[in-house]
This record gives structure tokens, sequence and C-alpha cells, in this order.
């Protein structure tokens, strides 16, 4: 599966676009190769400005918790309200401080990576040509649908750069796996 968890970082511009070509590059192969499961993910457009404003939420969430756990274990020691020996609150306040520092430089940023990815509403799909079934997965919500039916597939989104070269090659695609499964494509919002 693929990290889809950079977009919009400044430092990575052209991640979307790079995704993109690369999505499209590898089910074309997958699917003309004959795979028997072929698998992607679509992410449909997000407002970056909307996207950060969420991040900073929940980063000063996160962040005041692990500061609200520094000063519960400073209170406690110099409080001594539990009746600890002054060893016992001493481990306890170097406890609670390991913990805080691991949260803020290990767990935070590993959060924030998947809260990212999930802010996106990535939408995968996986079809098995051999159960001649689909599976699309949005939100944590998995629907199947058999192929005949009338099921509805997010289109590939398309790479700023190389645009028609990549227009004509989803173009094709997407027909390929319409004349399969009997599915259409939709463009996401």
């Amino acid at each position: 599966m693929q990290d889809f968890t950079q977009i919009g970082n400044s430092q990575n511009d052209n991640f979307a676009d790079n995704e993109a070509q690369k999505t499209l590059d590898t089910v074309i192969n997958d699917w003309q190769s004959g795979k028997q499961v072929v698998e992607w993910t679509v992410i449909p457009p997000v407002n970056a400005q909307e996207q950060e404003r969420k991040i900073n939420i929940m980063k000063y969430s996160i962040y005041s918790t692990d500061a609200l756990i520094v000063i519960v274990a400073l209170f406690l020691y110099f409080n001594n309200s539990l009746g600890l020996d002054k060893t016992t609150a001493l481990v306890l306040l170097a406890g609670m401080i390991l913990v805080a520092v691991v949260s803020v430089f290990v767990s935070t940023p590993l959060l924030l990576k998947n809260m990212r990815k999930n802010l996106h509403n990535a939408i995968t799909i996986k079809i098995d040509r051999n159960k001649k079934l689909a599976m699309i997965t949005r939100s944590q919500q998995q629907k199947k649908v058999k192929y005949g039916q009338q099921g509805v597939l997010p289109s590939f989104r398309l790479p700023e750069t190389n645009r028609s070269q990549y227009a004509e090659k989803r173009s094709t695609l997407q027909q390929q796996i319409t004349a399969e499964t009997g599915f259409l494509f939709e463009e996401t919002v």
C-alpha cells in the first residue's frame, strides 16, 4: 500500500502528482497483465487550508495532553499527595516525563502522519477478478459490489504535469475496467 500522508507538505509539493502518475501506471500494468487482484487508492482533492487547520487543532490537543502529563507528574512529585517516599516519587516523575517525551518525539509524529492520511478520505478500491467482486473502502466503511451491479468507482486522479498523456491512459484504463466489470467511473469531489 502506498503512503499518502505527505500530501500538502511544502517539501513534497509534487507528491500528489507523483502518486497520481504511479497509481495510473501501476494499475494499467496490473490490469493489462491480467493480475487477479488489482488494488489502488484514489485521494479526492482536499482544501489545503482546511487540512492544515485540522492538523493544527490535532497538534494542539495532542501536545497539551503531553504537557498535562508532565504537570501532573510534577504536582505529584512536589506535593507528595500519594504519600510516596522521595525515591518512588522521583521514579514516578521520571516515568511520566519519559512517557511524555516518547509521546512527543515518537507517538505524536506517527499519529499525526496517520491523521493526515485519514483527513484525505482516501478511497481504496480492490477488484478481485476471480470472485468478480469489488471492495470499495472509504472512511473505514467497506462496500462490496459484484460485477454487473450498479457500481460506481471514483475516477483516477490526473496529475497536473503530463495531464494530456495521463488523461488518455486514464480513459483507456477506465474503459477496460468498465468493459469487464460493468462499473462506471465518476469524478470525486
